[in-house]
């Protein structure tokens, strides 16, 4: 037998006393080891043991041993089978898909059934982990486990078991309620014995599980890692972020603080962790600028190493929410092109929106149509047409919008081809979400699809009203607006499904609510222009009736629309109804009380007397009451009736208007009572001499004074001498005070003056003032837009019939305004352009 006395390799030295004893008491143990070995010879399952956990093993290896046993597996033996399966299949090429194909994996799963209670924590562990690598899902398996798991006990439990169950339970997934809970609040036990990684994991897999239980554990993790930061790797920052940003659960201590170590440490993100972090921020909406400046030149050295997914993800974040970075994106489409053929339909949709969602730099700037790269999204369209059976409406949406937000003419036909491919492979089916953005990209691309329009339409409107309001009123009023404006407008079903149900249009479009949000109003507006665009006056009509009759508030722009639409088709009735409308939704609960709602009504009055119907201006007259001034009186002698309220007759017995267009209010009601009524020459006067006092009035006042009147003079005076009737056409008209000086300088030409205003209230303004300066029946004044007003003007006066074109208002509107009339060729040989506050030539 070996001695267990220490030897003394320096003989010069004296003996240690503590040496010796311990030397003498390791000696004993490994003797009682070997005694405990002599005494009690390997057993075959430990045996077996060693052999299943032998380095060299391949997987084939284990399973052989597996199979050789049999059914001879004791309980510990079965885990470590399984976890060392788990093991190997991860390192080896195709290893797992390999183990599962194995009917000798499946034998060991099933013996491992209803064995879950004879294994310890961290056996548990194991198997929950190896179940989560092997990809087998929520099997009875996992199922024992979890339940085993929580039963165990804070004691027998560490914390890299508790993470690691967790992480297996996200990846299954595994969502059982009592599992979860319980394993959370262990976690909040020990969780001042987590490190790092356990930390991020937890947080990761409560995250990704998305149940209640996980908020008070998100919250002790939040400030338990608050103080870790500077100790965090790179995949533990990155995780966390993830966490925080999918659970929708934000502390802002601790974004602030992951944002300054992500944008301090940016080189720590690999090519795995810097596109998780990027989407995180994205998505959280905790502003991040110094993560988006410092990352592009880690992301550029990084896309070797990124897949697919982790290069669509730095791309849509940047697009989300980082600065806008041309360079930056051009490198990243050229990376996006090399990889287009081994992409999914995901991958195309979510590339084509990115690029066409970047920030905008410039908010004025007419450019900002997203990232404009012609090559990728050409390579977009053309991988597309690879794989079109394995598009989703959602992704065709997707692409069709970018390609129409960005302007791309190339490759839009071909996709479109696509779409129209993917949809014909069953009966026509589309969802009203998906249906408006194909829509809505069709009628802004000049690509006409009529085939692809008609299949969009006949699956969305078979099941009428319904079907085409069931993803909400935004969705029916895109899909209403885009189809005015493409040849498949005279598509028969979905004209039917709303000439058929106008009661269900308007509860689609209303809803349950008294009061209509801002929302619901602009869609009901943009559903009545787009009826009056399509040819259904009656329906438009009968929709204003049910309107009144359910005692909806529909708002002011919906009112102007039915003011344009009954305008453009002589409807007199209609537009009376309309005017009535935006009178008492001027007013502050009142009806019919206070200058807007004066100003409005004396404007119904004035166009049903030019339209020939007295009866309906006697109709708006009498809503007045004693709200009635001297512009009323006047117009109840045209009447040859006597006004029924008093009248002002002094611009200080006048009400002070206040809230929307109080100052235009103001200064026409000055103006009116300044000048005698019937001289445009002296209402021009007194404006004058208002605008050079007052700066505001100077700009209300617009193109009627001052150096902007004088260069309007000078426009128009040309065509005052030299042309026949000249028509000058203004948009943007305000109180109207432009449009008396260019009536005024065609007097002796004969010519007309049509003057269009979107805001209903501005154009009332403007009838009046027209009215009271005696000329309302050189000026035509229409409510609208040009998108509405150009097609009318081309259908009344032809092709070439505008003499000169003034443009006020918003100069963000003129390039659109102008380009819109050359197209439809209204503007006659050498015709004039005048604009004001032009934001670029």
């Amino acid at each position: 037998m070996a001695s267990f006395y220490p030897v003394r390799k320096d003989r010069e030295s004296p003996l240690n006393a503590q040496a010796v004893a311990a030397s003498l008491r390791a000696g004993h143990a490994r003797q009682e080891v070997v005694e405990r070995r002599l005494n009690n010879p390997v057993t075959p399952q430990q045996r077996l043991h060693k052999e299943l956990v032998a380095k060299d093993n391949s997987l084939s290896d284990v399973l052989r041993l597996v199979s050789d046993v049999g059914s001879e597996l004791d309980a510990n033996n079965l885990a470590t089978a399984i976890h060392k399966i788990a093991q190997l299949g991860r390192r080896e090429s195709r290893g797992i898909a390999a183990a599962r194909a194995d009917p000798r994996f499946g034998g060991l799963i099933a013996a491992s059934n209803d064995r879950a209670g004879e294994w310890t924590s961290r056996q548990l562990c194991h198997m929950a982990w190896s179940v989560a690598v092997l990809t087998c899902g929520p099997s009875p398996l996992l199922h024992q486990v979890g339940a085993q798991f929580p039963m165990r006990g804070e004691a027998e439990h560490v914390p890299q078991d508790i993470s690691t169950f967790a992480w297996a339970l996200a990846v299954v997934p595994l969502r059982n309620e009592d599992v979860l809970s319980s394993t959370a609040d262990q976690a909040m036990v020990k969780l001042r014995e987590f490190g790092n990684q356990d930390l991020s994991i937890t947080a990761w897999a409560f995250a990704k599980l998305s149940v209640e239980s996980r908020r008070p554990l998100m919250s002790a993790i939040a400030t338990e890692s608050l103080p870790k930061l500077g100790s965090f790797t790179g995949r533990n920052l990155a995780n966390l972020s993830w966490a925080f940003a999918t659970s929708q659960q934000r502390n802002l201590d601790l974004c602030e603080a992951l944002v300054n170590e992500c944008s301090s440490r940016i080189t720590e993100l690999g090519p795995q962790e810097l596109p998780i972090a990027l989407w995180s921020f994205a998505a959280s909406g905790f502003p991040a600028d110094a993560v988006f400046k410092a990352a592009p030149e880690q992301a550029v050295s990084s896309l070797g190493g990124m897949d697919i997914s982790h290069l669509c993800n730095v791309i849509w974040a940047y697009a989300r929410a980082g600065p806008r970075n041309e360079s930056l994106f051009a490198v990243l489409a050229d990376e996006a092109r090399g990889r287009l053929h081994n992409m999914e339909p995901l991958h195309l949709a979510n590339l084509a929106w990115s690029f066409a969602n970047t920030q905008r730099a410039d908010e004025f700037d007419l450019s900002r149509v997203g990232v404009r790269n012609e090559p990728l999204f050409v390579g977009l369209a053309s991988a597309a047409a690879r794989m079109p059976y394995d598009l989703q409406p959602q992704h065709t949406a997707s692409m069709l919008w970018a390609f129409a937000v960005c302007a791309v003419v190339e490759g839009a036909d071909s996709l479109a081809d696509t779409v129209h491919l993917n949809m014909q492979r069953g009966p026509p089916q589309c969802e009203a979400r998906h249906a408006a953005g194909m829509l809505w990209s069709l009628a802004v691309l000049p690509v006409r699809h009529e085939p692809l329009c008609c299949r969009i339409l006949s699956g969305v409107s078979g099941g009428g009203i319904d079907e085409l309001a069931r993803d909400g009123p935004a969705h029916l009023a895109s899909i209403a607006w885009s189809v005015a404006r493409l040849t498949c407008s005279s598509h028969s079903g979905f004209r039917i499904a709303l000439r058929s149900n106008v009661d269900g249009l308007l509860a689609s479009l209303a809803g349950s609510l008294a009061e209509l949000s801002d929302g619901r109003q602009q869609n009901i507006a943009s559903v009545v222009r787009a009826l009056y665009d399509m040819g259904l006056a009656d329906t438009a009509r009968a929709l204003i009736i049910r309107t009144e009759d359910a005692e909806v508030s529909p708002g002011a722009e919906a009112w102007s629309a039915w003011l344009c639409g009954a305008a453009c088709v002589g409807d007199a009735d209609v537009e009376s109804r309309a005017w009535r409308g935006l009178a008492a939704a001027s007013g502050d609960g009142l009806p019919y009380d206070g200058p807007r709602q004066v100003a409005v009504l004396n404007a119904a009055a004035v166009r049903a007397l030019a339209t020939g119907h007295p009866d309906l201006a006697a109709v708006a007259l009498d809503g007045l009451g004693d709200s009635a001034n001297a512009l009323s009186v006047h117009l109840w002698r045209r009447l040859g009736r006597q006004s029924r309220g008093g009248a002002s007759d002094s611009p200080g017995d006048c009400i002070s208007p206040r809230g929307n267009c109080s100052d235009e209010l103001k200064v026409a009601q000055l103006l009116m009572f300044g000048a005698p009524i019937g001289s445009a020459d002296a209402l021009l006067s007194v404006a004058e001499a208002y605008a050079r006092d007052d700066v505001v009035a100077a700009e209300v006042l617009g193109f009627g004074v001052g150096a902007r009147g004088a260069v309007l003079d000078a426009a128009l005076q040309a065509i005052a001498e030299g042309a026949s009737r000249p028509l000058v056409v203004l948009f943007g008209c305000g109180v109207g005070c432009g449009a008396i000086r260019v009536a005024r300088q065609l007097s002796g030409a004969g010519g007309r003056v049509i003057a269009c205003e979107a805001d209903g209230v501005l154009a009332a303004i403007a009838l009046s003032l027209l009215e009271w300066a005696g000329i309302a029946g050189i000026v035509d004044v229409r409510v609208g837009k040009s998108e509405q007003l150009l097609p009318w003007l081309r259908r009344e006066f032809g092709v070439g019939c505008v003499s000169a074109l003034v443009l006020s208002g918003q100069g963000v509107e003129y390039r659109e305004d102008l380009e819109r009339a050359e197209g439809l060729g209204v503007l006659a040989p050498g015709a004039v352009l005048v604009a004001d506050r032009v934001l670029q030539p």
